[in-house]
């Protein structure tokens, strides 16, 4: 009879585990780790097209990539706000793969929104020369200020040329 409920407890703790174990809110590892994680395989992640450019699907870096063209100006490129994800005040490791056919010069820009008086700020946090059509990490640690919300993260390059980017994460 002991034995029984020895295993019946058994039995019940294991699946009790396995079910919990299946909820990613249970998975620690994961949202300490990574809060942000686009890899386009599927949809675009929440990403646009910044100033006049156009983005469309691309091949990236590991399978499904974005392509950013017809940018008219270097101030042109791409955007996703990740305030939903993101906290002001917590330093987060950015990251993000680009490439171009000629080589240029990319930036990674954090902007905020200051609810307090109602206005956006911007500071380039990472900047990084990519040789032509080679893959490059562009990464950095930064925080936006604490109690700032709607943290967006702007993707450009120094010329106007077309450009890739894939693998974003923070």
């Amino acid at each position: 009879m002991k034995i029984k409920r020895i295993m019946a407890a058994f039995t019940a703790a294991v699946c009790f585990s396995t079910v919990f174990s299946g909820f990613p809110c249970f998975d620690l590892a994961f949202t300490a780790e990574t809060a942000v994680s686009d890899s386009f395989e599927r949809t675009y992640d929440g990403w646009c097209a910044y100033g006049t450019a156009d983005i469309k699907a691309a091949d990236g870096f590991e399978g499904r990539g974005m392509l950013i063209t017809d940018r008219a100006s270097a101030l042109d490129g791409a955007v996703s706000e990740k305030g939903f994800y993101l906290d002001g005040g917590i330093k987060y490791k950015y990251s993000v793969k680009v490439k171009s056919e000629k080589g240029d010069v990319f930036s990674l820009t954090l902007r905020w929104l200051d609810p307090e008086t109602g206005e956006y700020n911007s500071r380039v946090i990472a900047e990084k020369n990519a040789n032509a059509n080679e893959w490059t990490e562009i990464s950095a640690k930064a925080a936006a200020p604490k109690g700032s919300i709607n943290q967006t993260l702007i993707i450009t390059a120094n010329s106007t040329e077309d450009f890739y980017f894939d693998d974003v994460n923070i």
